[in-house]
């Protein structure tokens, strides 16, 4: 006897072909898919969208597909986060600028407000920190810890992208929480040489430049 199993509507099992063509970066497959009937703002596991998928794997091309397509270039998942949160945190500069491009909210904020920006801060992604900024993005922003993204190039110890924020007019004295400034951050990180910086800065012994350099040279 055969086995009978539930069998799955007409419009999941083409919401779920888009999801997974979207994984994949496959553009034909997402284009049939929408072709045929799938919903280009279908949500799967965690409330995530084909155009998030896209994003989060990277997938430039996929992501302008969708978007072309109609997608809602912000639409968040269960915990907040748009597809630019999820290339910014990878580091995806080209579904960075993509997105962008397209009129992505570059301040938007998830549930712990982050934003972009103090994603690809606390990750490292420096090429990606860059299109940010000169996208616009809020600089003195803080997370529900009170941390603006110089307290995650503090705490992660990133001397080059804790010059861009300083550049880009991120304030030094701002205090997260625990009442730490950034350069208490460093000092607690053991990033000794960034948090002798960083304080010089905030006490005015070192004004920084367009480049992010101070006048000490630090670096």
């Amino acid at each position: 006897m055969a086995k009978i199993g539930i069998r799955k509507k007409p419009g999941k099992v083409l919401n779920d072909r888009l999801l997974a063509a979207a994984k994949d970066g496959n553009v034909a497959a997402i284009e049939q898919a929408i072709k045929e009937g799938a919903q280009v703002d279908a949500q799967g596991d965690g409330q995530s969208t084909a155009l998030q998928y896209a994003a989060w794997h990277g997938h430039a091309n996929a992501t302008i597909a969708l978007l072309e397509a109609g997608a809602k270039i912000d639409q968040a998942d269960k915990d907040d986060n748009g597809p630019l949160h999820f290339a910014a945190y990878d580091g995806h500069l080209d579904v960075v600028k993509a997105l962008l491009e397209a009129g992505a909210k570059i301040n938007v904020q998830n549930q712990r407000q982050n934003t972009p920006l103090a994603l690809a801060v606390c990750n490292g992604h420096i090429t990606t920190v860059k299109s940010l900024l000169e996208g616009g993005a809020d600089v003195d922003i803080q997370d529900i810890d009170e941390r603006t993204a110089l307290h995650w190039a503090a705490h992660t110890g990133n001397t080059e992208i804790a010059k861009l924020l300083l550049a880009a007019g991120v304030s030094p004295t701002i205090e997260d929480t625990n009442r730490h400034k950034p350069f208490e951050v460093a000092r607690d990180k053991g990033h000794d040489e960034l948090a002798k910086y960083l304080q010089s800065v905030a006490d005015g012994k070192n004004e920084t430049s367009d480049s992010g350099r101070g006048e000490a040279g630090y670096g």
